[in-house]
């Protein structure tokens, strides 16, 4: 059997590798932040007309919808990374254009959170004020679509 000090420096080292495995996931969990960002507002856009998402891009990044879309395509963007992009720039007081070629020099959005010492909280709250207007968009161009669809059907077209 097991002698008393054996059992001890086994409940020892069963502890120290749950607080090395805690303080691991929360070193990993902030740098991988900017990842979730990026999908919430990728996932948020499904079903809302492009437009209508430049423009809520626009009025939050006070950056004109021509010059977001311009941008959005020249460096083959999803919204979520337009967004990230932007808010990383400011962030960090660096135009966009650094932003992204800091990005195709294959820096991760994570290398650039960690070197530019970027706090996500606030990223992440503009993140969340997108996804409640987005969402609205969509509940009413939902409701504008079932509502021609239903006008059809009566009038017999």
């Amino acid at each position: 059997m097991w002698s008393s000090s054996t059992n001890s420096k086994m409940r020892i080292e069963v502890r120290l590798i749950i607080v090395a495995l805690l303080m691991l996931a929360f070193s990993v969990l902030p740098a991988q932040a900017q990842y979730s960002e990026i999908y919430r507002l990728d996932k948020a856009v499904n079903g809302v007309d492009e437009k209508v998402v430049l423009a809520k891009l626009s009025e939050k990044l006070s950056i004109p919808a021509d010059t977001l879309a311009q941008q959005k395509m020249q460096y083959s963007l999803s919204f979520g990374q337009l967004y990230m992009a932007h808010a990383l720039a400011k962030t960090t007081n660096k135009d966009f254009d650094t932003m992204m070629s800091q990005i195709k020099s294959g820096k991760t959005w994570g290398q650039l959170v960690q070197e530019n010492n970027v706090r996500l909280q606030p990223i992440s709250g503009t993140v969340h004020d997108l996804e409640k207007m987005l969402k609205k968009e969509r509940i009413s161009s939902s409701a504008k679509g079932s509502r021609i669809s239903t006008d059809k059907s009566k009038s017999g077209s």
